[in-house]
């Protein structure tokens, strides 16, 4: 009687083993927008900061422009101090749809975005809309270069005018 309880056991668990990653399927699903923005909130608050919110979509060029100049480690570590950098993906294509944040959408629509990528909203940890990019999308002309050091000096806390001499000099360098 022991033996066939554990062969049963033993089946029991093949079966559930060879069942597990069916069972155990990872949800790929993006997070909500407004959950990551919330983190991001969180985290402004604690470290007195504000919020950089970039949308973005994966077929946009100019949004991967700005990933890569955004990753630099200098201008990573300035933007870092001032922001609490949230990427929420917007506007995908219908073929793409599954990797937009729920709410990504409506939340550019509603801080002034169009539908022009990237699109850059700051806020302050409350909440509060303290500047976005407008038609900037990625800074490229001397006249957009202007504007988002204009967005950043008027919004970053701890962004001194060195600070914003190397970030300048980086988007003309790209």
């Amino acid at each position: 009687m022991r033996l066939s309880l554990r062969l049963a056991a033993a089946a029991g668990a093949i079966v559930l083993a060879a069942s597990a990653p069916a069972m155990a399927a990872v949800d790929t699903a993006p997070p909500p927008a407004a959950a990551l923005l919330k983190a991001a909130q969180v985290r402004a608050e604690t470290a007195g900061t504000n919020v950089l919110v970039l949308f973005h979509a994966s077929w946009c060029g100019w949004c991967k422009r700005l990933e890569r100049y955004l990753q630099q480690p200098d201008v990573s570590r300035r933007i870092g101090a001032s922001y609490e950098v949230v990427w929420l993906d917007a506007l995908e294509r219908p073929a793409q749809a599954n990797l937009e944040n729920p709410g990504a959408g409506t939340l550019m629509t509603g801080w002034g975005g169009g539908s022009g990528l990237p699109f850059m909203v700051v806020l302050s940890p409350g909440g509060d809309k303290l500047g976005d990019s407008g038609g900037i999308g990625f800074p490229a002309t001397p006249a957009e270069i202007d504007a988002f050091i204009g967005l950043l000096r008027s919004t970053a806390p701890r962004l001194g005018p060195s600070d914003l001499d190397v970030l300048r000099a980086r988007l003309k360098a790209r």
